[in-house]
This record gives C-alpha cells, structure tokens and sequence, in this order.
C-alpha cells in the first residue's frame, strides 16, 4: 500500500503555484490581510488570488497572526494542530514557493557555495529536470526516513562553523539571542547539550526548514520546537528591532532543525537522504504567449519616472503603423504603479496589444552593487540582459529605449535575416565621436578590450536572434563581464559591446539616430570617421527612430533640437500634463544651447562699454556706436 505524502509548499504573495496530490500550496500569515510585512502591503487583488488557489495557515488552532515573527513556522504549526484536514498523511514535509528540494539524485549540477541549483523560471523544463513529480518522491521515501537538503560547508562561506555562521553571516543575527534559546535548550533538554555542543561547532549546517519525514517525528519535532520558541517570545523586540529582525524566532528555527536532526541521528536509526535544494529566479506569474507570426513583437524596459515618455514612444508606434500590421509590446518593468500600468494599457488598439512583464526577481537575485549606475542611467538598462530568458518562446523581437519615438514602421526588421548574428544593430555616433576626438583615452581598447571601437554599437535598439542568444548562454556572459569591468562608462552598452562584439549585424543608421548630437556639437563634420559622419548625415535627413539619448531631453528643454517631434505625439497622451509639471523647474532654465555663444558674443558687441573723459571727469557709458555698420553687413 502507498504511504500518503503531503508536502506543504509555502506561499506569501502569488506566484507560480507547485501543486500535485502531493505538493501542497498554503498560504502564510494569512492573518495578516494586507497588513504591512517585510514585502509592503498585499493588494486586495492579490490577496483575492491567494484565497482562490491555495488553504490558509489561519484554520483551527494557528500561530498565523504571528507570521511576521515565525517566518514559514505558521504553516508547521498549522500542520501539527490541524494534521487531520491534510488527510493524516503518513509522512509531512515543507518547502518554500521558490526553494525546493532536487528529487533527482542522479543530478550531476553542481551548486554553489550557498548549496543551491538556480533555474529562471518554474516551468514543466525545471520541474522535469529536478524530477519534482510524485512518482519520484514516493521511490524515494521507499527506501528513506527522512529526505533533508544539503548541508552547507560554512568553511567555504567563510564563517567557520554552525555558531559563528549565526554570529558573522548577517547583520540582522543577534548572537545574543542564539545563545539565550541554547542555553534555554540545554535546561530543558539536557539530554541534549551534547547534540547542541556537536552541531554548533560543525563546519556544515542545515538551514532553510527544507525536509520531509514521517508523521511521529514531525510531531514529535514540532512539539519540541515551539516550546522552546514560546519560552523566548521575549527576544522579538518590537521597539528595537526593526521587521527583519524581529522574525528572530524564526531565524533561530533553522538552528534548532540542524540540533534536532542531529539528535534524532544519534538516537534514532534514520536513513536520512540528503538532496541538493533549487531556487527559482523569477517567481512572478507570467503569461508569455508564444511568438506569433502576424504580431510583431516589440520590448520596452521602464520604471515609474519614465513612464509618461514611454508613453509617447508608444504613440509614436500607433500613429506610424500599417493598418494591416498588429504589433505585441511587452514592459520590462520594476514595481510599476497599478494606475500607471493602467494608464499605459488604456493605449491599447486593435493593432497594439500591451503586456507589462515583472522583472525585479531577475534584478533581486544577483547583488546589487554590480550593478552600476552612473549621471541619468537607472537600474532598468540592465533589463536587456534577462530578455533572452524571459522571451524564449521567441525568434526574434526588437528592443527599444522608451526615450524615443517612432516616424517609420518598424515591420520591415523583421523581415531580416540575421543569420547566425546574435543582434541587430545601429553604430553609436556620439561614443565614435569621443573616441575618434580623444586618442589618448584607452577606455575602450585597455579597460573593455574592443578589438575595433570604431564600431561600437547603440544599446537603445536591438534586433534579437533569441535562439542564437539562448545558445551562447548571453545572460551569463553579460554578468561575469559586469563582474568583471564593474564601473562601465556606460552601464550596460558597453557589456553588449565587448560581448556581441564579432556577432552583429549593423543595420539602416535611420533605426536609432541619436538626436544629441545635434544639441552639443556646432559642427561635428571634422570628428567623425568620414564615413560615420555621412552615415548619420543621411540618416538624420529621415530618421524613423529618433532616439532622445544623451542627457538632454525634449521634455527638459522644449526648444531643443527636434523637440517639437516629441511634443507632437506627447500631446496625445494623458501623460501630456504629469510631463509639463514634472519639468516645470527645467523649463524656467532653458537655454538655446546651439546658439548659446553666438547670442552671447553679438549682445557683447552690440552693447560696448566706452570711458569717456570731460573736464577731468570720468565717464562710463553704452554705446551701440560701432556696430551699427557690422550689423548691417552681417545682414546683407
């Protein structure tokens, strides 16, 4: 006869649900509605989505109002006091919505020196790979007791052992606290102090509450662990700590697992299996359709200060589209506002459909220092790194900077064949420009190793071979080279540029002209390659995608070169308002930057200070005297 099996799986926002006879979704803290956690207030929306699709952890008696403090504890609580509405399994495990345990124990990844496996998403490609299905959990509990993750070598981390782990790993550890609920433990459990003694000082420890075991051990741990943590309720210190710390008590649970686990070995003849434990990039849900031939598909990335200027990007697209042609848009997007992503999707047509995608589980899951920023560059240029990922249910798509706007169609990109080039590109004027005007400077044959960086390529329009990227695992290139150049001049065009370097291909320059060029440079004939300079010329006669780059925008100086063009379209908008008050303080400071000097130098002319001596008096007085003839001849 099967043993029953049910493994809690725990949830506290929605994200893509882990759900078989066996795998159990159960939502945590469910007490707390939307009240303020470490995560912000959930939406009433969200909230909704919760009570539809998973169980709460505030049923019978439960600890579900104190999750804040007890972490994923709320749910083992729950599943001791209410074991029956589980159905008694015979054996009861937990595992977190996005940590899970690899059933496969032919695995040959190797983790690293956290002990996880990272896959982008939780699709049926990871839950295959890791062997996630009950079938396999059932073998495996034929022939074990106990089913643990791996235990992590805390020398590699640099900690030493199990105590100082908990001393050193993490500012929001209080040792003190750790040595309290020891102390405690050895009291009450003396049969214990050998255990506690054993495990502390081991360079390997278990953490992150990961495991499955039969239905009396887990009762039997359960009963032992919350009496301990309910005698120390007085560590969580609400009026020092601050919300990460208070969820002491849950932090100190991964210690006390590792001293039971210990015990239980030594006492009881267990069959523990160990199993490598995964973790999941991106959570989100996300519903990427498949490409389709007659939608066009176009990616934007955005924060909440760009968004009114994507907007007119967006127009721009709608106003200069074929009627015949329909065209997908999807929005990289970090922590949208509901009412902005509201606003955006109000654009929508019957040929332009509007998809926004979640992207700050890519971002939060590497450290966030690598990425660096520097003058007007925000977090959201890095995006592109995770599009290959994120859309590879694709062939090709096209990428857009949202500081731009369209005056041509852009179906006929898709017509070309990229081959075996990884993108589609358009040179970078401005960055020849500094390179072919500044010799000396090495930046980009020393620090970026460019073999030509005469052909250094603009970021803000890319035409993507998504297979191709996919291949040459594109995001991991990108990030060790960012590891590796950590300050780029900028961000990251110039980790596109050293890595794509020998595989783009360059398309028509009137696919990103670069309008700044125009703003800063009187005459910029003698610093371009000649035939740089009569490309850009030629392109800049028709542009069909005007890319504002640089860090004047038409939205900061209306007068400045070609604004017009993008105040056309942002009168179409409802963000034409949100943009005129957003940058009232830098309209009241416009200059004409191209004639700036000019003016300055003619009034400098015309107005002249003349000293003037009579009757041994000194005069000084203004005289337009002089000019008057220069002037009429500079206007013949």
């Amino acid at each position: 006869m099967d043993k029953k099996i049910k493994i809690l799986v725990g949830y506290h926002k929605p994200a893509v649900l882990l759900k078989s006879d066996i795998l159990e979704p159960i939502h945590l803290g469910r007490d707390l509605l939307t009240k303020a956690s470490k995560d912000g207030k959930m939406s009433q929306e969200d909230y909704q989505w919760m009570l539809d699709n998973m169980f709460g952890d505030n049923t019978g008696d439960n600890i579900s109002s104190q999750n804040l403090f007890f972490n994923e504890l709320t749910a083992l609580y729950w599943a001791w006091k209410n074991y029956a509405k589980l159905g008694n399994p015979d054996y009861i495990g937990f595992m977190h919505y996005r940590r899970h345990l690899c059933f496969d124990l032919n695995n040959t990844d190797t983790p690293d020196k956290y002990g996880l496996l990272y896959a982008d998403n939780l699709d049926s490609d990871y839950i295959d790979k890791y062997k996630i299905n009950d079938d396999v959990i059932k073998t495996l509990l034929n022939d074990n007791d106990v089913l643990v993750a791996e235990k992590t070598d805390l020398v590699t981390l640099g900690t030493g052992n199990v105590y100082n782990h908990y001393k050193t790993a993490d500012p929001k550890l209080h040792v003190s606290d750790l040595d309290f609920v020891v102390d405690l433990l050895s009291k009450v459990h003396p049969e214990y102090k050998e255990s506690v003694d054993e495990y502390l000082q081991s360079r390997y420890g278990y953490f992150t509450n990961i495991f499955v075991m039969p239905k009396n051990l887990f009762f039997e741990y359960c009963e032992w662990l919350f009496n301990i943590l309910f005698a120390c309720k007085h560590l969580i210190k609400q009026d020092v700590y601050n919300i990460q710390e208070i969820r002491v008590l849950g932090y100190i649970s991964e210690w006390l697992f590792g001293i039971f686990l210990t015990h239980q070995k030594k006492s009881k003849n267990l069959k523990i299996c160990e199993l490598k434990r995964t973790f999941i990039r991106q959570d989100d849900i996300i519903n990427l359709p498949n490409y389709r031939n007659e939608a066009y598909p176009i990616v934007f990335s955005v924060d909440n200060n760009y968004l009114p200027y994507l907007a007119v990007a967006i127009r721009s697209l709608i106003d200069n589209i074929h009627s015949k042609n329909q065209y997908e848009i999807f929005i990289l997007e970090d922590k949208l506002s509901k009412a902005n992503k509201t606003k955006i999707q109000y654009m929508e047509t019957e040929n332009v459909k509007i998809t926004f995608i979640p992207i700050n589980s890519y971002i939060e899951n590497f450290d966030s220092s690598i990425f660096y920023l520097c003058d007007h560059f925000s977090i959201s240029a890095y995006f592109r790194f995770f599009i290959p990922q994120i859309f590879k249910n694709f062939d090709k798509l096209l990428y857009c900077d949202c500081d731009a706007i369209f005056l041509k169609d852009p179906a006929e990109l898709f017509d070309i064949d990229l081959q075996d080039n990884w993108l589609g590109v358009v040179h970078d004027t401005e960055a020849i420009r500094y390179i072919f005007t500044n010799k000396k400077d090495n930046y980009y044959t020393e620090k970026l190793k460019l073999k030509n960086p005469k052909n250094y390529f603009q970021s803000g329009f890319l035409l993507m071979n998504i297979p191709k990227l996919l291949e040459v695992d594109f995001e991991k290139k990108c990030i060790d080279k960012l590891k590796e150049i950590k300050t780029p001049r900028y961000v990251d065009q110039c980790i596109l540029n050293f890595v794509c370097e020998d595989n783009v291909l360059f398309l028509d320059a009137s696919w990103n002209v670069e309008n700044h060029l125009m703003i800063f440079n009187k005459d910029i004939s003698t610093m371009l390659p000649y035939k740089i300079y009569v490309e850009y010329l030629d392109a800049l006669k028709s542009p069909k995608f005007l890319h504002f780059s640089g860090c004047i925008k038409p939205w900061q100086d209306p007068s400045s070169y070609n604004a017009h063009l993008f105040w056309e379209y942002a009168r179409k908008t409802i963000f034409y308002e949100e943009i005129i008050y957003r940058n009232q303080k830098s309209f009241s400071n416009v200059v004409l930057l191209p004639q700036k000097k000019f003016y300055k130098n003619f009034l400098q002319k015309i107005f002249s200070m003349k000293t003037l001596k009579v009757n041994n008096k000194t005069f000084k007085v203004v005289t337009i005297l002089g000019i008057r003839i220069k002037f009429k001849r500079r206007k013949k």
